[in-house]
């Protein structure tokens, strides 16, 4: 079995230096990443507020032909 990358004692340790420090990490993730958002909380962080994700592509490229530039 391969043990977990974030069950590992430097992950604890860089997590209470943080505390330690007042640092408050965050982080950013899509609603549609639920594998993500699970493994978040179970790692104790929690749900602060809705942000909102653009992906801006330059108009012109091949890959945006007919579409308007920006999408949501």
């Amino acid at each position: 079995m391969i043990p977990h990358p974030l069950d590992n004692p430097a992950w604890s340790a860089l997590c209470s230096v943080q505390a330690a420090e007042g640092v408050q990490p965050y982080l950013h993730v899509s609603k549609a990443n639920t594998r993500a958002l699970r493994l978040y909380e179970h790692l104790g962080f929690r749900h602060r507020r809705d942000i909102s994700f653009y992906r801006v592509k330059k108009i012109g490229d091949q890959a945006d032909r007919g579409q308007g530039g920006i999408t949501d």
